[in-house]
Formats: structure tokens, C-alpha cells, sequence
């Protein structure tokens, strides 16, 4: 199923404000700013483009075709000015990381958001362009069973609010016949067989199934949520897929926030032109109308 195609359809029915960060490189910038004219020229929607006041000037050489839909804000903190916006101030109606720090980013959603995680799912396209929703991109993140627990519980509540049906693959540290080889290996599998049976247990008419290690067979059996072993696992997983081996992100929502209604989506800030635009796409398709 093409999710990104189903986001830029709802896109286009919306009348929404999206702020995002601009970072210090003018490659990236420019990427947004490309990405951000496409989005308002075609829809209804607004964004606010944020950078420090260098930045901005910077860009004042080059400006694009602003109108009432697109607008730059200096500002000297734009984590800290997006954070505020969305939470306290509610002025906008979604916000992206764009090109700011991840962690500087990072840090004013936990603090303004109140959150000592994040729990982040991303929207990932295999090279053969298959998508699939994937918990797990942080290196802090999914790294005991409480929390993978809560991760998958939000990740399938996401899914049915925006009108998917879950069907879900566990990956573990290894095939089941593995167990022996390793106590850590040893500790990883089991935790992960305890996990798919209490979500088939909270979940009895969701499609649940442990892939042991094997992500390739999850993929091909059309699995739309897959959670990765634990927090490195899955960074390595997503860098590996996006970097190396011809696959696309396109962002990825923050969870918690999303269940407080607060719509969050982050991106790499070397993120190519299709993740950006694909970021703003989540950030409209999840929205309600």
C-alpha cells in the first residue's frame, strides 16, 4: 500500500500551518524551500520557514516566490519557537525538524512536551518502493520491554485512527533456534516472544507475528509495522535501508505527542528533497480535516 500517496491526496482538501527549522547549510535550505513553494502552490496549506537571523538574510539573496502561504521567521532558538508554537501557543498546526539539530530538536520536544521519550515511528519505502511503518529510529529508544510495549500500543492506535489496518512483524536478536549462542541474544529473543504474546493477548484480531531476525520475509509478506530489535538495531536498519540500499524515509511522527494532539515529524537534516516532501505530506495526511 502506497501511504504517502493516500497523505498528499488528504493534503490537498487541507487548509493547514506547518512550521519547519531551517539549518546553516544552503543545500538543505534549499531543498526546503523547493519542497515547501511545491506543497503551497498545490494546496491550501501554509509554512512558516524558522532560522536564526543569519540565516535568514542568507536566503534573502535567493528569495523564493513568497506570498501569504509561505513566510520567513527569525528567530534565535527555532527548536525552542517551534516546540512553543505547537504546545503552548497552538499557532501551528504541525511542526518538522527540517534541517535543525536532532538533538537540540529533540531536547525542547521532551522539555516542552513534557516526555522522557519519544517514541518515534517511521515511514520507510524499500528499493522495490514497498512502504512500511517501522518503530524503533532513535538509539535511546525500544530498549526494554516496557517500552516496546508502549511503542507498538501507539503505533496501533496510530494506524487504526488514520484508517490502517495493523499488520504487525516483531524482529528479534536471531531465530529462535538461536537461543544458546549468546545470553544477550538469549535475553532479546525471549523478551520478544513475551512481547508478541501479550500483544496478541491485547490485540486478538490484529495480525501479529515474531520474524525472529528475518526482516526480509516481514517484507514480503506485506507486514505495514515492523518494531527492530532495540534502539541501534533500528537506526542501523533505517540507515542502512535509506543510505545504502536504495530506499526513501519519508519522516517520521512522534507518537506521544500525536496522541495529545500535537502533530511532530522529523526528518534528517541532510534529508534529500523526497523526505522533505514527504515529511510535509505525513504532517497533512495525519491531520484531522
Amino acid at each position: 500500500m502506497n501511504f504517502l500517496d493516500n497523505f498528499k491526496e488528504k493534503a490537498k482538501k487541507l487548509e493547514k500551518t506547518i512550521g519547519i527549522g531551517l539549518s546553516k547549510d544552503f543545500t538543505i535550505n534549499n531543498n526546503i524551500i523547493q519542497m515547501a513553494e511545491k506543497i503551497v502552490n498545490s494546496s491550501k496549506n501554509k509554512i512558516m520557514l524558522v532560522g536564526e537571523h543569519d540565516i535568514i538574510e542568507s536566503l534573502k539573496n535567493k528569495p523564493p516566490k513568497l506570498d501569504s502561504k509561505l513566510k520567513f521567521i527569525v528567530d534565535s532558538d527555532p527548536a525552542k519557537y517551534l516546540a512553543r508554537k505547537l504546545f503552548e501557543q497552538q499557532s501551528l498546526d504541525a511542526i518538522i525538524r527540517g534541517g535543525l539539530s536532532s538533538s537540540e530538536f529533540i531536547k525542547e520536544i521532551k522539555k516542552i512536551g513534557n516526555y522522557k521519550y519519544t517514541n518515534r515511528l517511521a515511514l520507510l519505502e524499500t528499493e522495490n518502493r514497498k512502504q512500511f511503518f517501522f518503530a524503533g529510529v532513535g538509539i535511546d529508544e525500544i530498549n526494554n520491554f516496557d517500552q516496546k510495549l508502549e511503542i507498538m500500543q501507539n503505533s496501533i492506535a496510530f494506524l487504526k485512527k488514520i484508517g490502517i489496518k495493523p499488520k504487525i512483524g516483531i524482529l528479534s536478536g536471531g531465530r529462535n533456534n538461536d537461543l544458546g549462542r549468546d545470553p544477550w541474544i538469549d535475553e532479546n529473543i525471549k523478551s520478544t516472544l513475551r512481547l508478541e504474546e501479550k500483544l496478541i493477548e491485547l490485540y486478538p484480531n490484529v495480525s501479529i507475528k515474531h520474524y525472529q531476525i528475518l526482516i526480509e520475509k516481514a517484507i514480503a509478506d506485506d507486514v505495514n509495522l515492523i518494531l527492530a530489535p532495540e534502539g541501534i538495531a533500528g537506526n542501523l536498519i533505517y540507515r542502512t535501508l535509506v543510505h545504502l540500499g536504495g530506499g526513501r524515509s519519508y519522516g517520521a511522527i512522534y507518537l506521544k505527542s500525536y496522541n495529545n494532539n500535537r502533530i511532530i515529524i522529523d526528518c534528517s537534516r541532510i534529508a534529500p528533497k523526497f523526505e522533505i516532501e514527504g515529511a510535509f505530506y505525513f504532517a497533512l495526511g495525519v491531520q484531522s480535516e
